[in-house]
């Protein structure tokens, strides 16, 4: 949790409230915590593929949001006959 705090720019109390926060939203318990290391509990296993879907539209949504600002731009070529 730390490291992937890090990575998220967040505190690791943070990250472990919203994580919480996740799982009690779905029902379900993502991680086991009960050793030295996280891992992920069957059923996190078994949403983890759609997790991953979810933030790559995610991504892909950013990206959209930030190019509609811009306007058009690019080589027009017209024919006239």
């Amino acid at each position: 949790f730390r490291k992937a705090a890090n990575a998220c720019f967040v505190s690791q109390p943070t990250l472990s409230g919203q994580v919480k926060k996740l799982e009690h939203e779905l029902g379900v318990t993502l991680f086991d915590r009960s050793t030295k290391q996280v891992t992920l509990t069957a059923k996190g296993e078994r949403l983890l593929t759609q997790i991953e879907i979810i933030l790559e539209q995610t991504q892909i949504l950013k990206e959209l949001a930030a190019t509609s600002n811009e306007p058009l731009q690019g080589k027009l070529t017209i024919g006239i006959i």
